[in-house]
């Protein structure tokens, strides 16, 4: 979630409600920071109010809208009276215009309704891509082939939300994020005792279909199926690169469950 307010007090109730409510919350102070954190950060929501201008708002949403990473990016704008009615004409995407003053409660309603109404598709999309692009901006900090850099990136890997495995040359399992504990259901002792060509929590070993691609240079990404601890079958679409040299990973992103026919 990207948070767009000029006001301090607006940005910390709506930060906190947002985080209250499951959100992962970036907060920003004006459509010019917005602007350049979207391409890093992708996220799934933006929600721009609590002092923002008029022509921020507009700006913000006509970026959003021509973007094609972003188009269908859930938008609640908070808007005066005159922008209400210039915005009305461009809010063309998964868009809310709330006319101000608005409560904190109407705005996080809006933003659970324009979440739940994005196609889980694009969703694990930019999931996927925003666990590589962390992964790609840890790569440039540490130094290749530095003992410490591997340990970093393992550790950084360890920390994600997002469901992301490292994987070495033998391809065993050597790292296991946050994320990839709850997708699963295993935790990650049990994780780092696997390989991706023996992983139990495969469905046909699609993990391994999916390292492999990665190993011989070929495509990267697809979308998998993965029986979790609890035995459901999940789609998901995968991604796989290499890090630093030795280290790969393997991002996973949650797409749906899958019906299990007796």
């Amino acid at each position: 979630m990207l948070l767009i307010a000029s006001n301090a007090d607006a940005r910390l109730l709506l930060t906190g409600l947002l985080e209250e409510a499951g959100y992962a919350v970036y907060a920003v102070r004006d459509a010019i920071d917005a602007l350049q954190t979207i391409g890093r950060r992708l996220p799934d929501a933006v929600v721009l109010g609590g002092g923002s201008s008029g022509a921020d708002s507009l700006a913000l949403l006509t970026a959003l809208r021509t973007d094609t990473e972003t188009r269908d990016v859930a938008a609640v704008i908070l808007t005066g009276v005159q922008v209400h009615s210039a915005a009305t004409g461009r809010h063309t995407g998964p868009t809310m215009l709330l006319r101000e003053p608005v409560s904190a409660d109407t705005v996080l309603a809006a933003v659970d309704d324009l979440t739940r109404a994005t196609p889980m598709d694009r969703v694990a999309c930019r999931q996927l891509k925003r666990s590589l692009l962390i992964l790609s901006e840890t790569q440039k900090r540490i130094i290749d082939g530095d003992g410490d850099g591997v340990d970093q990136m393992l550790a950084v890997i360890n920390r994600l939300h997002p469901a992301v495995l490292g994987i070495d040359h033998k391809g065993a399992v050597v790292a296991a994020s946050r994320g990839a504990e709850a997708l699963t259901g295993y935790d990650r002792q049990e994780l780092s005792s696997m390989s991706v060509f023996d992983a139990t929590f495969g469905a046909d070993l699609p993990l391994a279909r999916s390292w492999q691609a990665h190993a011989e240079g070929r495509r990267s990404t697809g979308t998998v199926s993965v029986r979790d601890r609890a035995g459901r079958l999940l789609r998901m679409h995968t991604a796989a690169g290499s890090v630093l040299p030795g280290l790969g990973a393997l991002a996973m992103a949650y797409v749906s469950e899958l019906r299990i026919e007796n």
